[in-house]
């Protein structure tokens, strides 16, 4: 029974996902920068949705992948982590 599932995948998988949902997916955070600061040329979005994971709420994490999981820098990691604990802390 996970709180926060972080899922870097082809979004057509999302579909995929076996678990009773609550609500839309929604962006939870972007980023339009490169941890260089260069500005990217398509925004890194990060979305949320809820779902019911064996009878308590999960909060499910969208990070759009490229050719590997995850196309942000390790400090960009982190403040999606920081975001998510924000975001299920104020939601479970």
């Amino acid at each position: 029974r996970p709180h926060i599932v972080v899922i870097s995948v082809a979004e057509e998988h999302l579909d995929s996902i076996m678990f009773e949902a609550h609500g839309r997916w929604a962006i939870l955070h972007t980023f339009d920068h490169t941890a260089s600061g260069t500005p990217r040329s398509r925004p890194y979005q990060v979305r949320s949705r809820w779902y019911d994971v064996g009878g308590d709420r999960s909060l499910f994490l969208f990070c759009p992948a490229g050719r590997t999981p995850l196309t942000i820098s390790d400090n960009q990691k982190r403040e999606v982590g920081a975001v998510a604990r924000q975001a299920w802390s104020a939601g479970a």
